[in-house]
């Protein structure tokens, strides 16, 4: 099992498809003591952690650029846009 703190991520590396919840909370068990081994502060009600490292890396979802679907093309070749609403009045 490798834990990467920069990226708040715990990989476990074997394909057995064994008790899928019993290793996934030994890996939240893995992550939450190593958030909680860093510096903490008391604001409120709330206990706030301090990652000592500045360079944490948050994974963000890929976002793809996604192609014109053949009614998408075929709008815009006509020259066809979306109504404001989907009432109507006279």
């Amino acid at each position: 099992m490798e834990t990467y703190l920069d990226y708040l991520t715990v990989i476990q590396n074997s394909n057995n498809d064994t008790d899928l919840n019993k290793e996934a909370s030994e890996m939240i068990k893995n992550i939450r003591s190593l958030v909680k081994q860093q510096k903490s502060v008391q604001k409120d009600v709330d206990l706030i952690y301090i990652v000592d490292r500045t360079d944490l890396k948050i994974p963000k979802q890929h976002s793809e650029l996604k192609s014109q679907t053949k009614w998408e093309s075929f709008a815009n070749k006509k020259g066809i846009k979306k109504r404001k609403g989907r009432l109507v009045y006279d």
